[in-house]
């Protein structure tokens, strides 16, 4: 990576105590001249980044569109995320580091780009090269992005999106419990009535009188 990469990394960790995103992006802004892209997204030449927020060491914030990051995967793109009380900490973002696409991603296909990752798509591990999501190993994880092109990370990330299984389990009834649900219409029928339902209604009904 170019030494304006190192150098804004550097940056965003010794500034790693800043507790609010707009203080962080006025820093950030006040020592690189950085554009604006959209919303979200912030960019020199030399890389990109988002800055995202939390009260906690949670980071379910959707981050990014897919077709937002595809004009910059060709370079070291981040998300920098501010965290209330705790340290701040900054991922590499490109293709190669996200699991999956989460958010609005019905019919992501890989002519058809859409949806956005949430920060829990991100990988923070890489076992296949022994690194992790971390500074220390950017520039490795960066060449090793650099292996691969869009086309064959979208193909994944397509695959693995398609994949997602909901969390809830398929509800199976059994014989006698399908019985109970089938008989119910006739059971309420016979309770309205009943001499029971009749004496339930003149205790409960005398009682909201009161």
């Amino acid at each position: 990576m170019e030494p304006s990469v190192h150098e804004f990394v550097k940056f965003v960790e010794v500034n790693k105590h800043i507790s609010t995103k707009n203080e962080m992006i006025a820093a950030v802004s006040s020592r690189f001249a950085m554009a604006r892209d959209g919303r979200a997204l912030f960019h020199t030449d030399s890389f990109a980044v988002v800055f995202c927020y939390s009260k906690n060491s949670a980071f379910s914030n959707a981050v990014l569109s897919l077709s937002k990051l595809e004009k910059y995967d060709g370079m070291p793109c981040f998300v920098v995320l501010v965290r209330k009380n705790l340290d701040n900490v900054i991922y590499l973002i490109n293709t190669t580091f996200l699991d999956k696409i989460s958010h609005s991603s019905q019919n992501l296909r890989a002519d058809n780009i859409r949806g956005s990752f949430l920060g829990g798509n991100i990988r923070k591990e890489l076992p296949e090269i022994g690194k992790r999501n971390i500074p220390a190993d950017f520039d490795e994880l960066f060449s090793y992005h650099q292996t691969f092109t869009w086309q064959e990370n979208i193909e994944r990330l397509v695959e693995n999106t398609n994949n997602i299984k909901s969390n809830k389990a398929k509800v199976v009834l059994d014989d006698a419990e399908l019985r109970n649900v089938f008989e119910a219409p006739e059971r309420a029928v016979r309770f309205v009535t009943s001499a029971d339902y009749d004496a339930c209604w003149q205790t409960c009904g005398a009682g909201a009188r009161r």
